[in-house]
Parts: structure tokens; sequence; C-alpha cells
């Protein structure tokens, strides 16, 4: 049996940008930039972007984006 595949990551959130409108803030947005590490892992580097799963479950919630690839991708998640 092989080794136990293991992830790590950390996120980085960025203040509030108020978009250069401070007095509206349906247009102020946060910038949240994860970087994750595999060891173990599968060869195809698989990684998926969900938001609203259940964190103990792992079910639910909406695929943002797939990738393959090591490569940043920017994703829109939803706004104030």
């Amino acid at each position: 049996m092989g080794e136990e595949c293991t992830l790590t990551a950390n996120a980085t959130i960025d203040p509030c940008n108020n978009n250069g409108t401070d007095d509206i803030a349906t247009d102020d947005y946060f910038t949240i930039q994860i970087n994750a590490t595999v060891a173990n892992g599968g060869s195809s580097n698989k990684y998926e972007v969900v938001v609203g799963a259940d964190p103990l479950t792992g079910t639910g919630g909406n695929v943002l984006n797939k990738w393959w690839y090591q490569l940043w991708i920017p994703v829109t998640a939803g706004k104030h």
C-alpha cells in the first residue's frame, strides 16, 4: 500500500477593496489567494475550486473551476 496523500493549503485575504467608491458598499470586494501543495497525490494534478461545500463531508457546493495544470486561475465567486 502506498503512502497517504496529503494536501497543505494556506489562504491570504487582502483587505476589503472599496473599488474607489467610499460611499457605495455594493461594489466592494475581497481578494482571496489560496496556495496548495499535495504530497503523494495522483499524477493528473487535478484540482477543483468549490464554494459552499460542507467542510465536514465535502459534499454540496458549486465547482467554480477545474484545472489539471499548475496555473493561476482567477475565479469570481460573488459580490459584497
